[in-house]
C-alpha cells in the first residue's frame, strides 16, 4: 500500500498566501496614532537588529531573525485557527461590533507575551546553535 503524498499542494500554498494577505491589513498602524509612532517603532526594531549584529555577528543575527519569524508565525497561525480567521473571540482576542455593524479586532496580553517569548527563545537558541 502506498503512503499518502505528504507534499504541500499548490492549492494549499495559494490558500495560505490568501490568508496572509487577509491578515496584513490588521497589522497596519492605528489610524489615531500620530505618524511618528510607527516610524519610532521601525527605528527601534532596526536599532535592535543592528545592535545584535554588532555584538554577536551576522550568523547569530540571521539565525535569531529566522527563528523569531518562524515562532511568531506559529503564534499567529494558532490565534488564526482558534479565532476562526479572526472572526470570533478567543482568550484575549476580542471582536467588537459597533453600532454601525463595523467589526473592530483587538489582541491582548497573551498574544504579545507569545511574541515576546518567541523573541527570547530565538535569541537563546541562536546563541546556543552557533
Amino acid at each position: 500500500m502506498r503512503e499518502k503524498d505528504k507534499r504541500i499542494s499548490k492549492t494549499e500554498i495559494k490558500e495560505f498566501i490568501a490568508d496572509m494577505q487577509y491578515d496584513f491589513p490588521f497589522a497596519k498602524p492605528l489610524p489615531l496614532q500620530p505618524k511618528w509612532i510607527p516610524a519610532l517603532k521601525v527605528t527601534l526594531v532596526l536599532f535592535c537588529i543592528l545592535d545584535y549584529w554588532y555584538w554577536f555577528g551576522l550568523a547569530k543575527t540571521v539565525a535569531a531573525l529566522l527563528i523569531f519569524v518562524v515562532l511568531s508565525l506559529l503564534v499567529h497561525l494558532h490565534y488564526r485557527t482558534k479565532t476562526k480567521g479572526f472572526q470570533q473571540n478567543w482568550r484575549d482576542f476580542a471582536v467588537l461590533v459597533r453600532r454601525n455593524g463595523q467589526k473592530e479586532k483587538k489582541v491582548g496580553l497573551f498574544y504579545y507575551v507569545g511574541i515576546t517569548l518567541s523573541l527570547l527563545v530565538a535569541m537563546v537558541v541562536s546563541q546556543l546553535l552557533l
